[in-house]
Order: structure tokens, then sequence, then C-alpha cells
């Protein structure tokens, strides 16, 4: 992801360039007792993009260029309509919660404060302007929250049937699979040698197949650790193990040994003896994430309804451009 997507929730004001600082200004859009002007849209085109993890490159092509702006333009309309509702309940986003904000959004891209100002800056917006775009995200946030979070409700069975959709248990149990390996070892890594342990294996898997005990053999010849338990290598859910290993392991029969399967130790014949659901550790983890999920789809689906009875309540006049891109 290149450097100019700063986080998942940036904001930026870029100034506009001295072309487009030539460019005849006009009023676009009256909200109630605001106005939006091209300038003010021309300016929001690229944190737009950003923020939805577009490229600012596709404004080089005059059509999506077009597509953009009154894309933008929309959204400064939504922009202005929140912060009027915003005023009317004397809400704001204080300095100290937004300086939180940038602290998180600085960490998560493990940057010093002077990379951070100066990735900021390499796209043409001060700090301070960049500050002031990112309380203007969190106000929309917020107010949004606000007016219609407290209208969701996620019910318990609600998460239980997503959580069961998406893991195939409702009651939040998964497969533990009790695995026994035989690892065998090439000399080294030249292809050879690689291509002779992997014939090593085929040849111990076919004294298995005619009846030898798997736990016997591997006390016998496997070249791992495991080896002096006959190897057994323990009891394991998914996310466990080596991700090659593991699917292997995971879509073997109970009972059956594996075909020799290639990792970075060598090659592995696979036995699972038994399989048991046990609770996920993790389960109230995965179910709140669910839950958050299907608030999100909520929100978004009351955000269009409450928008669009804000549109309906005030005075909206669009004008056309008086300019192109």
């Amino acid at each position: 992801m290149k450097r100019w997507i700063i986080a998942g929730l940036l904001v930026g004001a870029f100034g506009a360039t001295p072309a487009q600082a030539a460019l005849i200004d006009c009023i676009v859009a009256h909200i109630n007792d605001d106005i939006v002007t091209q300038s003010d849209v021309r300016k929001a085109m690229i944190p737009y993009l950003l923020q939805n993890n577009e490229n600012p490159a596709i404004l080089k092509d005059p059509a999506r260029a077009s597509e953009v702006m009154d894309a933008a333009l929309q959204d400064l309309i939504e922009r202005k309509l929140l912060e009027q509702e915003a005023q009317k309940i004397d809400y704001t986003v204080p300095d100290e919660d937004l300086d939180k904000w940038l602290e998180f959004t600085r960490s998560q891209q493990k940057l010093s404060e002077d990379q951070f100002r100066e990735v900021i800056e390499q796209q043409g917006i001060s700090f301070a302007d960049y500050r002031e775009m990112v309380r203007s995200n969190l106000l929309k946030v917020r107010i949004v929250n606000i007016k219609v979070g407290s209208q969701i409700t996620i019910t318990d069975p609600a998460v239980d049937a997503a959580y069961k959709d998406k893991f195939g248990s409702a009651t939040g149990e998964i497969p533990y699979r009790t695995i026994s390996h035989i690892l065998i070892r090439p000399t080294d890594d030249l292809p050879e040698s690689r291509a002779a342990a992997f014939g090593r294996a085929k040849e111990i898997r076919k004294r298995i197949a005619a009846g030898e005990s798997f736990p016997d053999v591997a006390a016998a010849v496997s070249e791992g650790p495991s080896g002096e338990k006959k190897g057994l290598l323990g009891t394991y859910r998914k996310g466990e193990l080596d991700a090659t290993f593991e699917a292997a392991a995971f879509s073997l029969p109970i009972g059956e040994t594996s075909q020799p399967v290639e990792t970075k130790f060598g090659y592995h014949l696979i036995f699972v003896s038994s399989e048991e659901m046990r609770p996920d550790p993790e389960v109230d983890q995965r179910k709140e994430l669910i839950r958050a999920e299907l608030r999100n789809v909520e929100l978004e689906r009351l955000l269009k309804q409450y928008m669009s009875q804000l549109r309906t309540k005030a005075f909206l006049e669009v004008k056309p451009l008086c300019s192109a891109y």
C-alpha cells in the first residue's frame, strides 16, 4: 500500500495548484445557510479518493475526474448537513480526542512524529489543515452514532446465526485433531537431496499401507523429535500449525496416512488418530467482531435513511459546476 494512505480514516486537505487557482470560482451548492464553492470541491477531491482507498492518479482521466468531482461534492454536502446537526446540539471534537486519534494513526504506521508530519506535508498539505480535516471526519462519525447509533440493537441470536454461517457452529465449538507424523529430512537443500527424502517417505508410506503400525514405524524411522513419542505431536486446532502441514492434517480422513507433505522441515507422513469438538478459545472475541460487523451494516442502512431525511428537510440547491476539473 502506498505511503499516501495514512490510515483507513485518513483525511487530508490538499491546496489547489496554481493552475486550478486561476480557474473561475463559483458557488455550486447552498445547504441551508452554508455554501460550497467549486474550489472547495477541487480541494476535497484527493482527500475523498484517499478516504475511499483509491489512487489519485485516476484524476488524470478527465472522465474519471468529472465523476470524482461529483462524488466529492455530494460528500461535502453530507458533511455540511452533519456539521449543522452538530451545531444544533453544541457538539465539537475536543483537541484532546483529536490528538489521541492522530497519535494512534501515527503509531499504526510506525512513524516518528517528524516522519508523520513529513508524509502528510509531502501531499501538499499543512499539518494544521490535516488536523482540521481529521476533526471533521471524527465529527461525522460521532454525530452519526449519536443520531442513529442508539437505534441499533444487535441480538445474541443474530450474532450466533452469523457465527454459525461463518464458522459452522453456533455453540462456538471447533474441531481439535490428535495428530502424529513421521518426518524425513533431506541431507541438504539441494534438489537431489529433497528428491531422495521424498522417495524415502514414499517407501515408508508403502510399509504402513501394507499393514505396519504407524506408531511403530514412526518410532523406528522418524527424524523429528516426536519420533521418541511414536510420532505423536499432540492435539491441535486450526491456526496452531505450519499452514501447509495443517491444511493436509485437517483434510485427512481419520485413521488414514497422508501422502508425503513438504514443508521447510522436510517431508511428513501425517496420521490423525481422532477428532473432537471443543469450545473455541477465541469464540468471545470472534463474536464481538461479528457483532461489530453486523452493527456497521445496520448503521450504514440507518445512515442512508437519516441523510435522506436531512436532505429532505434542508434548503438544498445544487448548481452546475462553473468549469471542468
